[in-house]
């Protein structure tokens, strides 16, 4: 069995995604910007990045169809097949969609300088991570709550989850707009759900999709390891085992938030008539325009070039699986790949409308590794950063592929492979990110228009991005009792017939299970972030020294200017942050027209 050279796919999909660029219709209201045109416009509401939480916020306030809306985007359209197909997500890492960021040397990493990938696209991120609808417990919005943030408990949260959400109710009868697909295999144990939880009326498609059969035997091997089966990530509790629900249409193309809301002119969310959205592409932001009236500061525009974060890390254990287990690699196979992409380009079924990571569990220390907990109780050296006893403080997701290093690193022959990835869900260490002049950087010559109306010349500015991973060691040695976990898991799971396995990197002889120096050299060397970067514009009351916006999202000293995206988590969930970014700008949008609305009064009552 032989699978196309990695390369070849990789060239094949940027081809096709150039094409795409190159003959998608043009939509009304979204493109470069038009000077002649473009500069004539007033709008009520300047959005500054087409991202996830951007894109909501944008379709919400046009709701209004008195409402003019400006979305400022440095990339272009999601509309490509690396953001649609969900299996190819990786091939957006160091592609024209991604920023590419990189951080700082990290001193108590391996002194390694690690990818940040970002999406730079409409829909943000949405449109290249891993597609995975998770919200987090729900002790860590009463946290946030609890932190001088009122309005943000679980109870104030959840009908803001629910508002966007469009669940594809396996239980429905396939003739329902929002039942599954008749031709899609069902796994009926593994896609319960608690409907009290869900909505299937929102714009954000969330459903159950492919599961391996891989998938299926990881969460099998958690069982009989006394880990409980979930119902729902999303409902009760999230702890346990399970699959995952994912944003995936019933056609099978990714569900990004610009493909969610977005809509063509005219369509809103939940139906009617909507203002003016009017997309920019490849806009630059240089900076936030702001004048002082009556000695307060006011955001009054922005200033852009036109092209005409704590975080989760994860540490990776791959094995070798029989060649009879059901895996990606059997879908990429000479033999098959032809078929696969007939069966989802034709029928949206098959691998290659996998997200990948399928399945996952939720975990405490003190259920997987309760004498170390002890023996770091003991010492004092003990740091417990989850909300409550419903907070796990350990992800394992499953990914039924060889995995390393965001995909870059890919497997060395044509055999069955799966990954095991363990994620620091409350990490202690915390870094920061900040902006200098780029280095050796050409100074532009472009002209602002500020309050005293004078000409000034700004310097490139670049993002030096610092998370300061394992500066707190108690990180490196959660990890490493993660590794001898997941070793747990990956035994019990070569005992099963349809799996089989054994560990390949980094190997029990090279990185010994009763070894901790060595164990935690290789967290240091190797962990990789996965994707989660929050709270560097936390949320918080003005006694919070650390605190740059309030708990209506108003950045403080400065009128009329909010930040609305998971930069004003006030802490990491211990979860996935796509779904919560998407309550931010939904609850936002609602708290904008409310204040909209009360100023609107008042100045008519002086009237």
């Amino acid at each position: 069995m032989f699978a196309p050279r990695p390369g070849l796919i990789r060239s094949s999909l940027a081809a096709l995604n150039n094409v795409a660029y190159l003959t998608n219709l043009p939509e009304e209201g979204k493109g470069t910007w038009n000077h002649a045109k473009d500069s004539q416009e007033y709008y009520d509401y300047i959005i500054l990045g087409g991202g996830s939480a951007g894109c909501v916020l944008a379709a919400r306030l046009a709701e209004d169809p008195k409402v003019k809306v400006l979305v400022l985007e440095a990339g272009y359209t999601d509309d490509i097949p690396t953001s649609k197909m969900p299996a190819v997500y990786l091939l957006t890492v160091d592609s024209p969609t991604d920023w590419q960021f990189v951080t700082t040397p990290q001193a108590h990493a391996g002194n390694r300088v690690m990818k940040q990938p970002r999406g730079k696209a409409l829909g943000g991120t949405s449109a290249m991570n891993a597609m995975i609808y998770h919200r987090g417990p729900a002790s860590d919005f009463d946290e946030w709550a609890a932190l001088g943030n009122p309005g943000w408990s679980y109870r104030d949260v959840l009908p803001y989850f629910r508002k966007s959400e469009g669940f594809n109710d396996p239980d429905l009868p396939s003739s329902h707009p929002r039942g599954p697909r008749t031709i899609r295999v069902r796994k009926p144990v593994y896609e319960t759900h608690d409907p009290k939880y869900h909505n299937t009326d929102g714009p954000w498609q969330v459903s159950y999709h492919h599961l391996f059969g891989s998938s299926e035997g990881f969460i099998r091997a958690n069982v009989a390891e006394g880990i409980p089966l979930n119902k729902d990530f999303n409902g009760d509790s999230t702890l346990g085992v399970n699959r995952f629900q994912t944003f995936i249409q019933r056609d099978a193309v990714r569900s990004s938030l610009a493909r969610a809301f977005l809509k063509p002119k005219g369509v809103v969310p939940g139906g009617g008539a909507r203002g003016i959205i009017r997309v920019v592409y490849g806009a630059n932001i240089q900076r936030v325009l702001i004048q002082t009236r009556k000695g307060a500061k006011m955001a009054y525009g922005a200033e852009f070039l036109d092209d005409k974060n704590p975080d989760h890390l994860g540490i990776g254990v791959v094995f070798r699986a029989r060649d009879r287990c059901h895996t990606i690699q059997q879908d990429l196979a000479y033999s098959r790949v032809f078929a696969s992409l007939f069966n989802y380009g034709v029928r949206g079924v098959g691998g290659f409308t996998s997200q990948i990571g399928e399945s996952a569990n939720f975990v405490r220390l003190e259920d997987f590794a309760p004498e170390f907990v002890a023996r770091e109780k003991a010492n004092g050296t003990y740091q417990e950063r989850a909300s409550g006893p419903g907070s796990p403080h350990v992800e394992v997701i499953f990914a039924p592929f060889y995995v390393r290093k965001h995909g870059t690193v890919m497997a060395p022959d044509a055999k069955m492979y799966y990954t095991l990835i363990a994620l620091l869900l409350n990490p202690c260490s915390s870094g920061t990110i900040t902006i200098q002049p780029k280095k050796n950087g050409k100074r532009n010559g472009s002209t602002a228009t500020t309050g005293g109306g004078s000409n000034n010349t700004i310097p490139e500015m670049e993002t030096v991005v610092d998370p300061n991973y394992f500066s707190q060691s108690f990180d490196a040695r959660v990890m490493a009792e993660s590794v001898k976990f997941m070793r747990k898991l990956g035994r019990r799971m070569s005992e099963d017939p349809d799996m089989g396995g054994h560990e390949v990197f980094p190997g029990e002889k090279q990185v010994p299970s009763d070894d901790d120096k060595a164990l935690e050299k290789y967290v240091r060397e190797t962990a990789e972030t996965y994707y989660h970067p929050t709270s560097t514009c936390r949320m918080g009351p003005a006694s919070d020294p650390l605190s740059v916006v309030d708990s209506r999202l108003n950045v403080y000293g400065i009128d009329r200017l909010r930040v609305i995206d998971a930069s004003v988590m006030p802490k990491i969930p211990a979860g996935h942050t796509c779904s919560p970014s998407v309550m931010i700008a939904e609850k936002a949008a609602d708290m904008i027209k409310q204040d909209w609305t009360e100023f609107s009064s008042t100045v008519a009552s002086r009237l």
